[in-house]
């Protein structure tokens, strides 16, 4: 990539130049400049220098806690390179061989941006950061149609396996070719590992003529084999021959049954006991869609869309739950017309929400001082978490989330009850409320006999800044960062002692705020897919303030 792609991002001369005049005329001495540093070294790699190596400069990104690509240069005939940095900032520095076939490597000698060494910058100096790339692994193959047909233009991916600090496994791409006339191709770059193939006619919306296939003839990433390669190495005879696609094709409308837009649409393939993940298409203006590129087989077709400002989703045909859902065959060369889908918010609540079948019971004393206690009712499918939030008068009771609750003179003549929140993987949260006890009286007491009266003790200040730092850390997030997901901040005590406590929320998604959501709870949309999710709380007590970050991972 040459420079016309990456714009430096440098102070304006002009700027500067205007801002110094300006000083002088109004008879300030300017301040001190911190001139722009740079950093500069050689890339070699297996030939001696290496011309065109991509150099990108990263800058870590404290919002979203990641090591940010901010600039972009390439190595010259001579192997070298030299890019500008802002004095003072802090920097790693990536090496990625297009066009040589070399492992792709951050300095000093890591294979991964987290493990790179920091270069500190200084004003007007220079920081020297070389590289002598290893020679990459290859793995070749030929791509052949129907009766045996070399085909060309056949892209194909390798992608490597990942697991995140939440666990969760990815298999982002690393190196990819194309099919030359001959049907060849060579996968190139490679650093040693396990990689899984995937061979595809089409991206970016184009139509397919052959099926999506992953080695050794697999439907899914999931299930691929996988291949093998040692440093510097070459595994050849990964083959694939592609079968001719199956399609399907259908409508996706809202109540009054317009065409609803950007629909995601997508295809499902049983392997073992799990569904798998087989490919996607979107609806067009009208709603029409046309999801190709799939092999033959059995599938089951999701679709999700934005609905009135609310995030639908349902299985063909018309139901709430994949397990619910109907297959749809799909033969080779054909396409399955007539899969339509009306997304109507609120329709599968009861299908695909915990259901409250004996509702919640509140038992204890209803007397100030007592303590009372609430039962979790029956719910169905069973539980794996509780929440509860107790009510005085039909109004939220600040502070008050645990199963049981004490009785205080605020409640006196009041009626009590305890709404509780249920969930369970894969199912939304339910929610069910007891029936009232109370009102509460006082206890009743015999009059005491009379003692001296006690030397007061103080009443201990509290230290609200140290409080307010430890309250925020017990907060926390539940729930999966998947679409259709709710997430829910845990542990907002509305008291700190004697003094209240109100929050401010803010979720964001990488950097950017989502709007609206400055609630305690998020709902993940399709929207937040392959974003990394957070959320910023703000606790305030008397006139202190603590906010915390808590980072919630990655949607999928």
């Amino acid at each position: 990539m040459g420079n016309l792609m990456h714009t430096r991002l440098r102070r304006p001369a002009g700027a500067l130049i205007t801002l110094t005049l300006a000083a002088g005329a109004l008879g300030l001495a300017p301040a001190a400049y911190a001139a722009d540093g740079t950093i500069s070294g050689l890339v070699t790699g297996s030939g001696g220098a290496l011309e065109s190596v991509e150099v990108a400069l990263y800058q870590y990104n404290i919002t979203d806690s990641y090591w940010e690509a901010i600039d972009y240069t390439d190595t010259d005939a001579t192997g070298r390179y030299s890019i500008v940095a802002t004095a003072g900032g802090a920097y790693r520095v990536g090496f990625t061989d297009y066009y040589n076939g070399h492992v792709e490597e951050f300095f000093d000698d890591a294979a991964d941006i987290d493990d790179a060494d920091t270069i500190n910058v200084t004003s007007g100096g220079n920081a020297v950061a070389s590289a002598d790339l290893a020679p990459g692994a290859h793995v070749t193959g030929t791509v052949t149609g129907p009766g045996g047909r070399d085909l060309q233009g056949i892209r194909v991916v390798a992608y490597r396996k990942q697991v995140d600090e939440d666990g969760y496994v990815h298999y982002p791409s690393v190196s990819s070719a194309y099919t030359d006339a001959d049907g060849t191709y060579d996968v190139a770059g490679l650093a040693a590992g396990s990689y899984r193939l995937a061979f595809s006619d089409a991206y970016d919306g184009d139509v397919h003529t052959y099926a999506n296939e992953y080695y050794e003839n697999q439907p899914t990433v999931e299930t691929a084999k996988d291949v093998t390669v040692a440093a510097a190495g070459t595994v050849s005879g990964i083959d694939a021959e592609l079968a001719l696609d199956a399609a399907v094709s259908g409508k996706v409308t809202n109540a009054a049954g317009a065409g609803i837009e950007d629909a995601w649409i997508q295809a499902l393939v049983k392997v073992g006991n799990d569904w798998n993940f087989a490919g996607s298409a979107f609806s067009g203006a009208d709603g029409s869609y046309v999801l190709d590129g799939l092999a033959a087989g059995t599938y089951r077709l999701r679709f999700a869309a934005s609905v009135d400002r609310q995030q639908v989703d349902e299985y063909w045909n018309d139901r709430g739950r994949l397990e619910n859902a109907t297959d749809v065959p799909l033969v080779a060369g054909g396409q399955t017309a007539g899969i339509n889908a009306q997304l109507v918010p609120g329709e599968h609540d009861a299908e695909i929400t915990v259901q409250n079948t004996v509702k919640p019971a509140v038992s204890g004393a209803t007397v100030v001082g007592s303590t009372l206690t609430a039962s979790t009712g029956s719910w169905s499918p069973t539980p794996t978490e509780y929440y509860y939030d107790w009510l005085r008068d039909g109004e939220f009771i600040v502070g008050s989330y645990d199963s049981t609750y004490t009785l205080t003179a605020a409640d006196l003549g009041k009626s009590i009850t305890v709404l509780v929140t249920a969930g369970a993987d894969d199912w939304e949260y339910g929610h069910a409320e007891s029936a009232a006890v109370g009102p509460v009286t006082n206890p009743v007491v015999a009059p005491p006999t009379p003692t001296p009266t006690p030397t007061p003790t103080p009443t201990p200040t509290v230290d609200v800044p140290t409080a307010l730092t430890a309250l925020v850390a017990t907060l926390d997030v539940t729930g999966k960062p998947k679409v259709g997901k709710t997430l829910k901040l845990t542990g907002l005590d509305k008291l700190l002692r004697a003094t209240g406590v109100s929050y401010k929320f803010q979720w964001l998604a990488g950097s950017k705020k989502i709007k609206k959501a400055t609630k305690s709870k998020l709902k993940v949309t399709k929207a937040m897919k392959g974003k990394k999710i957070s959320v910023k709380v703000t606790a305030t007590a008397a006139s202190s303030s603590k906010t915390v970050k808590i980072k919630v991972g990655k949607v999928r």
